[in-house]
């Protein structure tokens, strides 16, 4: 199968690559940047990723090498770290179970003993936000709505379910995420921390 934006017979030109790659993260469920330079196509895909609602994942590289400074600094601005390709397929079984088997990968050897946090206590109630007290804006307030305090939900589906651009959602939940509203979980799967009061 050929995708493209252009019309037959149109000759390569480093302009076209951007919508190539736009196309590509479209229609993958994630990016995973191997390698890449300070600037490069790779990043370019990494971005429309992003803009599409897609998640995001770099394999890290040697500080002191070029061609892992993009994906170093994609790893420091969020993306998700893969240093084994159950890192990244780990993230999906919960969407293709099916097709993804956590059994069938040979199990790491333990780590070595790290300290273990103290038992937490009984967990209260969570806290109440009022809708109507301002400081949330319409998109926070329609994506709160949508959440569930247990079961996470696609930012993929929140995007379809609230009619909102993707650009839209996704810069809303962050601010959520940031005032400690709501809890991004793998897969970019999210969940509300707080009860909502009219």
């Amino acid at each position: 199968m050929l995708l493209s934006e252009y019309p037959p017979g149109t000759e390569p030109a480093p302009g076209h690559f951007p919508a190539r790659n736009r196309i590509l993260s479209g229609l993958c469920v994630a990016a995973l940047v191997v390698e890449a330079p300070e600037r490069s196509g790779a990043l370019i895909t990494a971005a429309a990723a992003l803009e599409q609602g897609r998640d995001v994942f770099a394999v890290p590289g040697p500080i002191d090498a070029p061609a892992s400074r993009g994906c170093n600094r994609l790893i420091r601005e969020g993306a998700g770290l893969v240093a084994d390709p159950w890192d990244l397929l780990g993230e999906y079984v919960h969407r293709f179970p099916d097709k993804l088997h956590a059994e069938a990968v040979q199990p790491l050897p333990p780590p070595v003993a790290a300290p273990q946090p103290p038992e937490k206590e009984a967990v209260a109630a969570p806290p109440t936000v009022s809708l109507s007290q301002g400081g949330l804006t319409d998109d926070q307030i329609a994506l709160l709505r949508l959440l569930d305090l247990e079961a996470p939900i696609l930012a993929d589906d929140l995007i379809e379910d609230s009619g909102i651009p993707t650009r839209r959602v996704l810069s809303a939940l962050t601010v959520l995420e940031i005032d400690g509203l709501v809890c991004q979980h793998s897969g970019k799967r999210y969940t509300r921390l707080v009860e909502l009061r009219p």
